[in-house]
């Protein structure tokens, strides 16, 4: 991570106070954006001075004290640097004065004793550091020890100190300051690229020993795409899962394929069933692969998981032994690829802030509208049918509403949605949803559909979990529980 970027000059100052809690107010007032309420400012400071006190944070033998805190702020982090002024001489404490021999008595002809310093005022900083590097982290970052503890010990190397100490000015301070920040930016950079080059050989003899025939990619992993340039796989195909449709390239072999898949959290791989299934249904991946993923933490810029699956294993053998039965027959493949992004939106932010479970039925509307009949007057009627395509840029928002309400949506097979609040009324004879515990009429629904017509019934649960139905076969394509996470 380049830390660098979070400290700008401006947040580099000559401190004016002496007490610890003036200059610590001094910082806050650089560092947070204007506008910033004085009650978060007040208790920033507060918190700061208590963890202080019961956990001091000096390095270079206390030249140096970097007080740190998590708060509510939008970048991951946001340092401020400062400097004390040159210390005061200190006064010697007045001698007390002796009491006065007895009158009579004789003076002893000892020297008078040489006057001792004074300790130091607690709460000043004249005998204390004499640099405040503040540390705030976002509450949302997750690397907030590890950036604190490469900062601390980059502070505390002899050549830092010593040129520090040696900084005459403010530009020369702020010059050392930007230059220690590079260094640490730089060699963490360098670090990764290394972890990353070793893990990336290391999938690939993985891959190789075990007769991988795909190279399954998460771009989230990073945060800028161009990192995904240095991994190059020529003898594999190369198949890239992001949420952004990025235009990615290969320096050599053929240009890899891209699966755009919304993620759900910062679990690593949280798209990978949705990424296979999308890959199967378009048929970039075959039911006989076997593929070779690899990624790692989102947006962490660390590869750290590689992980081989057989693609048969993975998705029931009704799907997978006919690979082109997976959408249904005169469905667009680009109608049900939407569907299930719209779905994984709405099990990801649900509505309102609130949890949303719906349910989505594509085929076509001729065969589904028998088993179906509406809840409420059709949302939809009257709408001209380019206007309520799923496939269109402007329907979303109209679909992510509607499905706060009760029902299905049926979505012809060229994409345009026939109705919305349409109840499920298909039962298939002589047979009992073979459902898990933890189903509800929505997937029995979904199932008993999926048996009557050639559809497919796509389901968001209110706990964020996305299940297809496709001949009666329930196929997870994301799920919240973190016992599929790694």
């Amino acid at each position: 991570m380049r830390i660098d970027r979070f400290l700008s000059q401006n947040r580099i100052i000559e401190l004016k106070s002496r007490d610890f809690a003036a200059a610590l107010g001094e910082l806050l007032d650089v560092a947070l954006p204007a506008g910033t309420p004085a009650a978060m400012r007040d208790t920033l400071r507060r918190t700061l001075e208590e963890r202080q006190a019961s956990m001091p944070t000096s390095v270079g033998g206390n030249y140096i004290t970097v007080p740190n805190v998590v708060a509510m702020i939008d970048p991951p982090f946001v340092f401020a640097v400062g400097r004390l002024p040159d210390a005061e001489p200190v006064v010697p404490a007045p001698e007390p004065a002796a009491p006065a021999p007895a009158e009579g008595a004789p003076v002893p002809a000892v020297p008078p004793a040489e006057a001792a310093p004074r300790a130091p005022v607690a709460g000043t900083l004249n005998a204390g550091p004499r640099i405040i590097f503040l540390v705030l982290a976002s509450s949302k970052t997750r690397m907030y020890h590890r950036v604190l503890s490469e900062i601390a010990h980059a502070l505390a190397d002899a050549d830092f100190l010593t040129r520090i100490r040696g900084a005459a000015s403010l530009k020369d301070f702020r010059a050392e300051i930007s230059k220690l920040l590079k260094g640490v930016s730089r060699q963490a950079q360098d670090h990764e690229s290394g972890m990353n080059r070793l893990i990336g050989k290391a999938a690939q003899r993985l891959a190789r020993g075990t007769k991988c025939s795909v190279m399954l990619m998460f771009a989230d992993t990073f945060r800028t795409p161009p990192l995904l340039e240095h991994f190059v796989y020529p003898t594999f195909k190369v198949v890239i899962v992001s949420e952004e449709n990025y235009d990615f390239h290969s320096d050599a072999g053929e240009k890899p394929e891209v699966i755009t898949v919304r993620s759900f959290g910062n679990h690593r791989m949280s798209q990978l069933r949705a990424a296979m299934f999308i890959g199967l249904m378009r048929g970039i991946i075959r039911p006989s692969d076997r593929v070779c993923c690899i990624g790692g933490t989102s947006r962490s810029n660390r590869l750290d998981s590689v992980l081989v699956i057989d693609v048969a294993n993975e998705f029931p053998t009704v799907m997978t032994s006919r690979a082109n039965d997976l959408v249904p027959q005169k469905v667009r493949p680009e109608v049900l690829e939407r569907t299930i992004a719209l779905a994984t939106e709405l099990a990801v932010e649900g509505r309102e802030g609130k949890p949303v479970g719906t349910m989505f039925v594509v085929g076509e509307c001729e065969k589904i509208r028998p088993h179906t009949r509406p809840l409420l007057l059709n949302p939809l009627s009257g709408f001209a049918r380019e206007d309520r395509n799923i496939t269109g840029a402007f329907v979303e928002e109209t679909v992510k509403e509607l499905a706060l309400i009760d029902g299905a949506f049926v979505i012809d097979h060229d994409g345009v949605i026939d109705s919305a609040g349409s109840q499920i009324t298909a039962t298939y004879p002589g047979a009992k949803p073979p459902l898990a515990s933890g189903y509800g009429t929505r997937h029995a629904a979904a199932w008993a559909i999926s048996k009557a017509v050639d559809c497919a019934a796509v389901v968001v649960s209110a706990s964020g979990q996305i299940t297809l139905f496709r001949h009666g076969e329930p196929i997870v394509l994301l799920e919240r529980s973190a016992s599929r996470t790694i």
